[in-house]
């Protein structure tokens, strides 16, 4: 499985994955690529991504070669090329309903992570954590 981490829309500063993180997807075989800059305004550079084992592409390259696809936001993200492609992120579901209904008819997957309950059993997923 490939991972792409998508650098976001200012003024978000937030980026989905930090390169400490990079190891336990490793361990799980996952390949991790990385729009480049994604992570300068979070204070992850470039090379902390590549050190980590991630490979810094284009956003266009992200959207072709990634199976699931990381952001926090819905603004940014092409809804032409998302075709059968997993999407995580914060993307507003019950207001971004044309964004949803886009994804839905390219047979795309949406977690919408701040649907998830914010109980002490989900606070790992949370993202606010």
């Amino acid at each position: 499985m490939t991972i792409g981490v998508l650098k976001e829309i200012p003024p978000e500063t937030r980026v989905s994955i930090l390169p400490e993180h990079m190891a336990t997807l490793k361990k799980w075989n996952v390949e991790v690529i990385v729009e480049n800059n994604a992570g300068v305004n979070a204070f992850a550079e470039n090379e902390k991504y590549e050190e980590a084992g991630a490979v810094i592409v284009s956003r266009d390259e992200i959207f072709k070669s990634s199976d699931m696809i990381l952001g926090m936001n819905a603004e940014g993200i092409d809804s032409k090329k998302i075709a059968s492609k997993i999407l995580t992120g914060n993307f507003h579901s019950l207001f971004n309903t044309s964004f949803i209904h886009d994804c839905a008819e390219k047979q795309a997957t949406v977690f919408s992570l701040e649907m998830l309950p914010r109980t002490t059993r989900a606070q790992s997923m949370d993202v606010l954590s």
